[in-house]
């Protein structure tokens, strides 16, 4: 439910988009961690293997080849929280930051990034729910 309750799960749906304006890449990986208190549900992705590690908290995509004629590659990761009494009047953090390492696969230049994403309960950018994502007693 959205505001999440305490003592209710709710899952939100993350979806993952890399988009590349030009040239192939080979040996595509993006990592994510998931923080504690929250659970991978599922994560698939219809390009390469997308794996999650429930002990270790993290979801892996795996892309061995993007040719040049692909702009778009998405995935879809499930992930739930189940609110505590101590976290009212909290957003509670989903996903902070993904690792991309990929390689040029004309140039063979690495390619290694950071970027920030900050996701947390509120889902800003979801225009249906966005701002609603304050946890509430039950």
């Amino acid at each position: 439910p959205l505001p999440p309750r305490v003592g209710s799960t709710t899952t939100a749906a993350l979806l993952l988009s890399l988009t590349k304006t030009t040239g192939s890449y080979r040996g595509v990986d993006l990592t994510f961690a998931i923080p504690d208190g929250v659970d991978i549900v599922r994560a698939q992705a219809p390009i390469g293997q997308i794996t999650s590690d429930r002990v270790n908290r993290t979801v892996h995509w795996v892309i061995d080849s993007v040719p040049e004629n692909i702009p778009l590659l998405t995935a879809d990761v499930r992930v739930s929280v189940t609110p505590k009494l101590s976290d009212v009047g909290r957003v509670l953090p989903l996903v902070s930051s993904v690792q991309l390492k990929a390689q040029d696969a004309k140039t063979g230049l690495a390619i290694s990034r950071t970027i920030p994403l900050g996701v947390s309960t509120n889902l800003d950018g979801d225009s249906q729910v966005s701002g609603r994502g304050v946890v509430v007693a039950e």
